[in-house]
């Protein structure tokens, strides 16, 4: 039966394969609301004790054959759909998906976040579920937990700085290199630093390979593989430490760390960046009272909470306490971003993407804007939303970072992209034709530019921060 509805399947169209693919995954999403109904009925009903189950996981483990972590995830996604309802309507009507749902179980596990989890917030956070990709869906919870729960995020990263630890081992001919814990920005450096010397390795290839080759050398391969790169990569980062431990210094990687500027503004004036009346800046002033007097806001006003960011361009979340740290160094370059995610005032009026305006848009988004395609925006092309040629400007605004491929792709079928109300690139296709997951609805194009406004926050932001330098390395 199967392999006649395969050999079926094979003669369809590719426009008919998608329409199928695109029919059965709202299908399944129905069913799967309803089989989250049912079992939130049966515990609510108490049905596994008819058996003499205890609990509702033991029950699905015995009558479906589930393993315990299965059972235990359809548990926290019936609890949620029974807790908000309109959860699992989202799920009925198609617009979401149980992957969308595990991100929102993640924050019901809080005992500490789910406390700030209400109809407002559940409802804010089901249309960032329909409209965001996973990922980037991922990344808002981790923002939630962050700022609904600063001293337990603050307690993991403080742990996770206090227990770090790192291993080389040689055996059997063989290196074993393992490293874990940390800070954020210690390990996006180090990424930053590995990303650098793997691009190094590949360069050297692709001349090596035109060397031998000539103009006939993209017909030939490369002579290592990426994972043989990424292993000469690290052998020449500690060869060049080494050396450079004698009289040589290497230089300090950049980190970025993106920050909206309400969120930056009200932390440097909790911190007392501002130095009223001369004085100096006590880092140990910066008290768990002062961090929630800021985060009380987040915390009743859920949008705000998840416009605000305080992350390295990775998406790593960093504690109030670390960004404050952090901008009285210069290992760090701060990006401060509008109240759409577009970092603000980087940009230039040029054909090419180049120095700054390069950087402000690999800082929009974390991967290339092709949906589906998950190649790190550091690793893109820089691409124009409205093409040069029809006026578009190279700034940031106008910006998104796409793989050679994809941008090519998008030339050539003739696709644009445009930011929506929601902060989200849509691409879309020659015809007019907006490409959306399968049940999300188109959202709004609506949003006026306020520009003009945003930038004078950011100046009185940027004096307050040359204020601050001025003063604290006077005293020091």
């Amino acid at each position: 039966m199967f392999e006649e509805l395969l050999t079926e399947y094979a003669e369809w169209t590719p426009a008919a394969l998608h329409a199928e693919i695109e029919r059965l995954e709202l299908a399944s999403r129905a069913l799967d609301a309803r089989r989250l109904a049912v079992r939130a009925a049966a515990e609510a009903r108490q049905t596994p004790a008819r058996d003499g189950h205890k609990s509702m996981q033991a029950y699905l483990r015995a009558v479906c054959n589930q393993p315990s972590h299965v059972a235990l995830s359809e548990v926290r996604r019936a609890r949620i759909c029974r807790d908000f309802p309109q959860v699992g309507e989202a799920l009925l009507a198609g617009r979401i998906g149980v992957a969308q749902i595990d991100e929102l179980v993640r924050i019901q596990r809080n005992a500490r976040a789910v406390r700030h989890l209400d109809t407002p917030a559940v409802d804010m956070l089901v249309d960032h579920a329909e409209h965001l990709p996973v990922r980037s869906l991922s990344a808002v919870v981790e923002r939630w937990l962050m700022w609904a729960d600063p001293d337990g995020a603050w307690r993991d990263q403080t742990d996770s700085m206090n227990n770090r630890t790192a291993h080389v081992i040689a055996a059997n001919g063989e290196l074993s290199i393992n490293a874990c814990g940390g800070d954020a920005l210690t390990s996006e450096a180090l990424r930053n630093i590995f990303a650098h010397f793997v691009e190094v390795e590949f360069r050297n290839d692709c001349e090596s390979r035109r060397a031998a080759h000539g103009d006939r050398a993209d017909d030939f391969p490369l002579h290592r593989t990426d994972a043989q790169r990424r292993f000469d990569a690290l052998v020449t980062i500690f060869r060049q430490a080494y050396r450079a431990s004698g009289d040589g210094k290497l230089p300090d990687p950049v980190v970025n760390i993106l920050c909206d500027q309400r969120t930056l503004h009200d932390l440097m004036g909790r911190a007392g960046i501002t130095l009223a009346d001369g004085e100096m800046l006590d880092l140990d002033s910066l008290t768990t009272a002062q961090i929630d007097a800021v985060l009380a806001e987040f915390v009743n006003d859920p949008r705000a909470m998840l416009t605000r960011r305080c992350e390295t361009s990775l998406g790593q979340q960093i504690a109030p306490q670390l960004l404050i740290r952090a901008l009285l160094t210069a290992q760090v370059r701060r990006v401060v971003l509008d109240s759409k995610g577009t970092v603000v005032d980087l940009g230039e009026r040029r054909r090419l993407f180049t120095g700054n305006a390069r950087i402000a848009a690999t800082l929009l988004e974390r991967f290339c804007q092709h949906p589906g395609c998950e190649v790190p925006a550091d690793r893109c092309q820089i691409d124009h939303n409205q093409s040069h040629t029809d006026g578009g400007r190279t700034d940031q605004s106008n910006a998104g970072p796409e793989c050679g491929p994809h941008n090519r792709h998008k030339y050539k079928r003739g696709w644009r992209t445009r930011r929506a109300d929601n902060g989200r690139l849509y691409n879309i296709r020659s015809d007019g034709a907006l490409i959306l997951f399968v049940g999300e609805r188109p959202p709004p194009f609506t949003r006026a530019d306020d520009a003009a406004e945003e930038k004078q926050i950011l100046a009185e932001i940027e004096a307050v921060h040359k204020r601050f330098q001025r003063d604290f390395l006077d005293a020091a």
